[in-house]
């Protein structure tokens, strides 16, 4: 499980340089586990439960709520100013099939994990660490 949890999140890791060129490897993997968080926070451990939010109508408030949650988050890590390049920059990676992939696979383990777990100690996001001792 831990890895699987850790190829996961170098997955989405990767993606957000990808998409960012943000150069900081462990700010982004600290967004990775962050998103991954929101997601488990919100009981999205299936295929299926992401597919159908990003599926929604883009003007569907359900929809601008988790893109703008996902764009926050990469905000708060890069520190790229623009939101109008960050919302992108999360709809593009919410529709990366290997992301979709790895986002479910992460969330699916944040959820069953708790904080005597030893992948416990393997994740550097406090958001998270907070999220798994607060469940």
């Amino acid at each position: 499980m831990k890895d699987e949890l850790f190829n996961s999140i170098r997955v989405l890791s990767y993606f957000l340089w990808e998409y960012t060129k943000f150069d900081n490897a462990l700010r982004l993997w600290c967004c990775a586990e962050d998103i991954v968080c929101f997601l488990s926070e919100r009981d999205i451990i299936t295929k299926d439960n992401f597919i159908e939010i990003i599926s929604l109508d883009k003007r569907e408030d359900a929809y601008k709520d988790f893109i703008r949650n996902i764009a926050y988050k990469i905000f708060c890590y890069t520190n790229d100013n623009s939101t109008d390049r960050n919302w992108f920059v999360a709809e593009r990676f919410v529709r990366n099939y290997e992301c979709i992939e790895a986002c479910i696979t992460a969330s699916r383990i944040f959820g069953s994990v708790n904080k005597r777990d030893d992948i416990y100690k393997s994740i550097r996001s406090e958001n998270a660490r907070v999220y798994i001792s607060d469940k």
